[in-house]
């Protein structure tokens, strides 16, 4: 591999690691209003002051723009934009950003600004000056939360669309729990209405609950006619959480303890899979990468002949590490650029559009090998990494100059193979940036990621020590590796493509991509004879 190519490899893998800033400080250029109500000698007004300062440096295209509630034109304007997002002015400080407002300031509420503000940095949001601009029509609000799998939910999912029809007026939401974004949603109205096990159908309007078919069937029409009739206002800190009745047994579909905590790695929903588990089954078959392994096994077997163990020993777990860090590295910079872009709408696409390309080449890679479009080490690379082994083993270098030269072997090696199986980083990359856990957690995760996938080689390099011998792995071995991961990576993709989250499903489709591959390669070689 040329001096060259490995330079623009390495400035790749900077690059992925860079890119985010650099997104970040574009999306800067967007100017992010943030309207703050306060008068002098408010100790809290001044305790969110001293914390808002940090955003003049954090968060350069943020605006502030203050309303001192003793200023009577001041106070005019606050009450006519706070009339636009259905509270009144009562108490200081008041915080409006975007489609959200805070009264009364905690460290908590500081977070949720915070990322408020960085989610309309990377999205376009919504200025409160827009909502002043525009003189909306009445509207009543309703959100109604269903499972897919609720006997009781089809009737009121056909009720309130009827309602839609009959009351211009009505704002309809409608979200499915099965979904992960829709049941974020519902954890957080759980949270405003002060509930901890409800169920479904569950609607909920002004500061009132229906909970289960009969009651929302007998209250809810009456309620849209009275809050359009009497401007409900919804003021988010003093709804107590209000029902007319609890509904009977079979009228709803009641939740159940989905989640499990985990330390550092947050509430881990055990219905979908767990992340750690997407973690190992993902990393464990990327670790049967073909292009790592050929160069492992063959760089063993020329160190066998040596039959120096301490030799093995030195340039197999130098290989390893380095392996992992640059690996690692690229993994990182993945995994970065989806933490900073999972919001934006096309990532779902180009991760199932990386995944279906990065699979379907490698299946076609074990029906024509090298041919045509190859994320494989091609056979014009193989004689310089040849020459570049036999340099490592030259009995006249030093125990220094090994070392060193499987550091650059490695380095270089695994550069030139990150294309072999890197479907699989941007689908784990994908699941874990949406999940949810701290960065902290990513950290664990990445590593364990690197454990998993160096198993492989480290059973290989121990089974080399102890018997001084190596099997042959060929060509025929890595086309079935082609194989089998590109159909998985496929049945990753599918699972992306429709939602599909249950742990037994993943593991059925790894189980399906392994026996369906063994089966073709079965019947190709029969055919080919």
């Amino acid at each position: 591999m040329s001096f060259k190519k490995i330079c623009l490899l390495v400035i790749f893998i900077l690059m992925l690691n860079i890119l985010p800033t650099f997104v970040n400080a574009q999306t800067q250029s967007q100017e992010i209003s943030v309207h703050f109500a306060y008068y002098e000698g408010c100790p809290y007004c001044a305790k969110q002051k001293d914390f808002m300062e940090s955003w003049k440096d954090k968060y350069p295209s943020v605006v502030i723009y203050d309303y001192d509630i003793y200023d009577t034109q001041q106070k005019k304007e606050l009450d006519t934009l706070a009339e636009k997002y259905g509270f009144s002015v009562k108490g200081v400080p008041v915080t409006i950003i975007a489609d959200q407002y805070w009264k009364g300031y905690t460290e908590d509420y500081g977070k949720k600004m915070e990322e408020k503000i960085e989610f309309c940095l990377i999205n376009f949001c919504e200025s409160p000056q827009d909502r002043l601009d525009n003189n909306q029509e009445k509207k009543v609000f309703v959100s109604l939360f269903y499972h897919s799998q609720c006997d009781a939910c089809e009737d009121i999912l056909n009720l309130v669309n009827g309602l839609e029809e009959d009351y211009n007026y009505l704002s309809l939401k409608i979200f499915d729990v099965f979904d992960e974004k829709d049941e974020l949603v519902y954890n957080e109205y759980k949270k405003i209405y002060g509930l901890y096990e409800t169920g479904y159908p569950i609607v909920f309007i002004s500061d009132t609950y229906y909970l289960g078919k009969d009651v929302i069937l007998r209250n809810l029409e009456d309620k849209i006619i009275y809050c359009y009739d009497n401007d409900c206002e919804v003021p988010e800190q003093i709804i107590k959480g209000i029902t007319p009745q609890i509904p009977k047994k079979g009228e709803y579909t009641p939740t159940h303890k989905e989640k499990i905590s985990l330390p550092f790695l947050g509430e881990i929903d055990i219905n979908k899979t767990p992340v750690i588990w997407s973690t190992i089954l993902i990393s464990f078959v990327d670790g049967f990468n073909p292009c790592s392994i050929w160069l492992l096994v063959f760089l063993l077997g020329i160190v066998i002949y040596s039959g120096s163990r301490k030799k093995m020993i030195t340039i197999g777990i130098t290989f390893l590490i380095v392996t992992s860090l640059v690996y690692g590295l690229f993994i990182f910079g993945i995994l970065n650029i989806l933490n900073y872009l999972q919001h934006m709408f096309f990532i779902k696409f180009l991760v199932i559009a990386m995944a279906l390309i990065f699979g379907l080449v490698n299946i076609k890679d074990f029906f024509w090998f090298q041919k045509g479009i190859s994320f494989t080490v091609s056979n014009k690379q193989k004689p310089k990494i040849y020459d570049r082994i036999k340099k490592i083993m030259d009995p006249k270098k030093s125990f220094m100059g090994t070392i060193l030269g499987t550091i650059v072997l490695a380095a270089g090696v695994t550069l030139v193979e990150l294309p072999c199986t890197a479907g699989f980083p941007i689908i784990w990359g994908d699941i874990v940036a949406s999940s949810g856990i701290s960065v902290f957690g990513h950290f664990l995760l990445l590593l364990l990621y690197l454990l998993v996938y160096l198993s492989i080689e480290i059973v290989i390099l121990i089974i080399a020590i102890v018997t001084m011998k190596i099997f042959n792995f060929d060509k025929k071995h890595g086309r079935l590796l082609k194989l089998i991961s590109g159909t998985i990576m496929v049945g990753l993709a599918y699972m992306v493509i429709f939602n599909i989250t249950g742990f037994y499903e993943m593991l059925l489709v790894f189980l399906f991509a392994i026996v369906f591959s063994l089966l073709v390669a079965k019947i190709y070689y029969i055919f080919k004879k």
